[in-house]
């Protein structure tokens, strides 16, 4: 039980890790690519920017659930950490820490299918499936 709890921890704290340093940063540098498109397209041709509009609110309310998901984990490790008890700490990561990280992968998972692959940290499943390039 503490093996699972110490893998746990890490495998946690490693997805907080790459959500802060790679995956919000690239969707906003992403968005702000699209905002700034839809800016230049509206300043000639108003109402032109749909794709990159309709973009920049998914990304925008996508990276707000990532953001608020990631917080949680966080408190969640630190929380975890704290139960003194193998078998209670096994029980807190399996029912509240992995539920988190579930939320948060599945929204991650939304981003990287919405954010141009030319922005994305990392390989995509295709990339993996395919051949990385």
């Amino acid at each position: 039980l503490g093996n699972y709890c110490k893998i746990t921890d890490v495998e946690a704290r490693t997805l907080s890790d790459m959500v802060r340093k790679d995956i919000l940063p690239a969707a906003s540098r992403f968005a702000r690519e699209l905002a700034e498109n839809a800016a230049a397209k509206n300043a000639v041709l108003p109402s032109a920017s749909g794709y990159e509009t309709e973009t920049v609110k998914i990304i925008s309310e996508l990276t707000d659930r990532v953001y608020r998901n990631v917080c949680a984990l966080e408190k969640k490790i630190v929380s975890a950490r704290e139960i003194g008890d193998s078998a209670k700490a096994s029980l807190f990561y399996k029912d509240e820490v992995i539920k988190v990280m579930e939320e948060l992968r599945a929204d991650i998972n939304k981003l990287e299918t919405t954010v141009s692959s030319d922005y994305w940290p990392y390989p995509t499943y295709s990339e993996m499936l395919f051949g990385i390039k």
